[in-house]
């Protein structure tokens, strides 16, 4: 499973909030803290934050002065149903290869997290389901060819994020992890959204929390029958009662 998103500046500097888990109170009721542990990141190791090296990759950059410049695009990968958990790591690290070589190399990663503390809640509080996903941020780069400019590189999505890319992605993706000795992992199914195949994290969550719903839809629907059977039984076992004193 994968997804793709688009980012204006300030979108983008609460994403990277949000994936390296920096907010003190979370919105998100689906973030288990204490699993939060066991997220872990892939970002290129350095010695300022993902906002510091976003700020120092774009000063090199052409950008055009828009407010609704797309800064940033991240991708969200999902680890397959039948991947074992053993292989879960080279899997994401794979992927990351994968992306941050089509997109221009790890000078352009904002930041690669990878999440084991999200899934979906029953009414009791329980997580019931839930993937392991890795989020990767980067900045669209291309060459800038306006000799007007002093850059060399320029920050343009259309250019990086466009149909031909997105058409191609999956079975690039897929041709790139069959390359990967001993991973055996599927993400091009075949299958359509609804049947559980490319689906995003939030698509994911929405299936399973619909299908919980239903469940529980069911369960209060016994539970309504079989009070009214007892009920039945009770009103029928008095008058029969009644009719023998």
């Amino acid at each position: 499973m994968a997804s793709v998103e688009k980012y204006t500046e300030p979108k983008l500097m609460n994403q990277i909030k949000h994936i390296e888990r920096q907010f003190k109170t979370n919105s998100n009721k689906d973030i288990v803290e204490e699993l939060t542990a066991k997220n872990y990141s892939l970002s290129p190791v350095r010695e300022i934050s993902s906002k510091q090296a976003y700020l120092r990759r774009k000063s090199e950059l052409y950008a055009y002065g828009r407010d609704n410049l797309i800064c940033g695009f991240g991708w969200v990968v999902t680890a397959p149903g039948d991947l074992p958990e053993s292989k879960e790591k080279e899997f994401f690290q794979a992927s990351y290869d994968f992306i941050t070589d089509r997109y221009g190399g790890p000078e352009n990663v904002i930041s690669a997290q990878v999440h084991y503390d999200e899934g979906v809640r029953d009414q009791d509080g329980n997580l019931i389901a839930g993937r392991p996903h890795m989020h990767v941020l980067m900045i669209p780069v291309v060459p800038d060819r306006n000799a007007a400019h002093w850059q060399e590189e320029k920050i343009c999505c259309k250019e990086v994020i466009n149909k031909a890319d997105l058409r191609s992605w999956h079975d690039d993706y897929q041709a790139y992890l069959d390359s990967v000795p001993g991973l055996n992992a599927r993400v091009k199914t075949g299958k359509t959204a609804s049947q559980g195949g490319n689906i995003s994290v939030a698509q994911y969550k929405q299936i399973t929390k619909s299908t919980l719903e239903r469940q529980q839809e069911i369960q209060r629907e016994k539970g309504m029958r079989n009070l009214t059977n007892d009920r039945w039984h009770g009103t029928v076992a008095h008058e029969v009662g009644e009719r023998w004193r």
